[in-house]
């Protein structure tokens, strides 16, 4: 992979990532503010939907390095894998409902931004598992 090729992948995941990543910060910050009224109730989501987050993240990093450093990665193909699907998961609800609303003919502006800022990180997600298809293929050990 040549220099601007690994220029344009940090630059790509930086572009996709970037809202989605400080949607996490303000959900890890909601988690911790004792003082919210509905802290008790919605708690045990935010806590797994930023763990799921947080582990999609490590999963999407540690693509980016071996595809940016072959052969330095610090996790193996399967734990990414594992990192990755866990990641995408809080991602799907909101993202295919956002798109369903659209195809259904109730929104009449269109996809709401919400699902765009979603949408992305999944797109960009699959973009890095087709680049490091060869990697991602091989055997674990």
């Amino acid at each position: 992979m040549s220099r601007t090729t690994k220029l344009l992948v940090l630059l790509e995941a930086l572009i996709c990532f970037s809202p989605a990543a400080l949607l996490l910060v303000s959900c890890l910050r909601a988690l911790f503010d004792v003082a919210n009224p509905y802290f008790p109730l919605l708690s045990p989501l935010f806590f797994l939907c930023s763990l799921c987050g947080c582990l999609g993240l490590i999963g999407v990093i540690a693509l980016i390095i071996e595809l940016i450093i072959p052969q330095h990665g610090f996790l193996s193909p399967k734990a990414i894998q594992i990192n990755l699907a866990v990641g995408i998961v809080p991602l799907l609800p909101i993202t295919l409902s956002g798109i369903a609303i659209q195809l259904s003919g109730t929104a009449i502006q269109g996809i709401s931004p919400l699902s765009i800022v979603f949408l992305l990180p999944i797109l960009c997600t699959f973009h890095l598992i087709w680049l490091a298809r060869r990697y991602a293929s091989k055997p674990s050990g």
